[in-house]
């Protein structure tokens, strides 16, 4: 992997790993991508798809298509990436703390858990744990950004994606298209800055709720070792 590659890979994990540890949070949040239902007044009639970013022992980070009241809300969460049944799912109110733009059309909000039983949310951080472990052995940190995924020979076909997670191997994406294992070149743009770009193998694609898709990138060689990260004290 050339130097200009594991510096940007390096940027963005230190990035995440700073954000992991101190963005305005005390409890450490674990990466936890899936569709989930919001549903907003208390006719329970309207309801929007989303879905959740991360999780911590106090809250969720959530990422929708419409901007959401600073109020309380009724959030179904599947205990599996593809609910299946109400048994199989965790109805829970939360309290909406802020929201935000996050790319056209698209925006990020966080929400405070309220009267939550305890064994519910043991249960349900223990599922993403044991999720995480069998899956991974590499720790991932939560990075969510609106990038741009070039694939084909030329890379010239733009997918607009979102990062959902990355780790010193590798990249999680969520996007509308299915994206076959192929090697691709991820684009993020900054504001006062050129765009930063990397390629990555994707490695595996598969669906996640209606029309969306979960894809995993693999960076062909190492880039950083985790003990070369700062102390976050995680």
């Amino acid at each position: 992997m050339n130097s200009l590659t594991n510096e940007v890979v390096s940027a963005w994990i230190r990035e995440a790993a700073g954000e992991t540890a101190g963005n305005q949070r005390h409890n450490k949040r674990y990466p936890f991508f899936r569709p989930v239902t919001i549903t907003i007044g208390e006719s329970q009639a309207t309801k929007h798809l989303a879905f959740a970013r991360d999780i911590a022992t106090k809250g969720i980070g959530l990422l929708h298509n419409l901007p959401l009241p600073t109020d309380r809300l009724l959030l179904s969460i599947p205990k599996a990436p593809i609910p299946t049944a109400e048994d199989h799912r965790i109805d829970v109110n939360i309290d909406i703390t802020w929201c935000k733009p996050c790319a056209e059309g698209w925006y990020l909000s966080g929400g405070r858990f309220v009267g939550l039983a305890a064994k519910q949310l043991t249960s349900l951080i223990l599922e993403v744990v044991s999720s995480e472990l069998k899956r991974r052995v590499r720790q991932r940190y939560p990075f969510f950004r609106p990038m741009t995924l070039g694939v084909g020979d030329t890379h010239e076909t733009r997918l607009p994606v979102f990062s959902r997670d990355i780790s010193a191997g590798g990249i999680g994406l969520l996007h509308k298209l299915p994206v076959e294992p192929q090697r691709a070149k991820l684009t993020i743009q900054r504001p006062e800055a050129d765009p930063l770009e990397i390629y990555t193998d994707i490695a595996w694609c598969q669906p996640c709720g209606e029309d969306w898709h979960l894809s995993g990138g693999r960076f062909m060689e190492k880039t950083l070792q985790l003990d070369e990260l700062p102390d976050l004290h995680l």
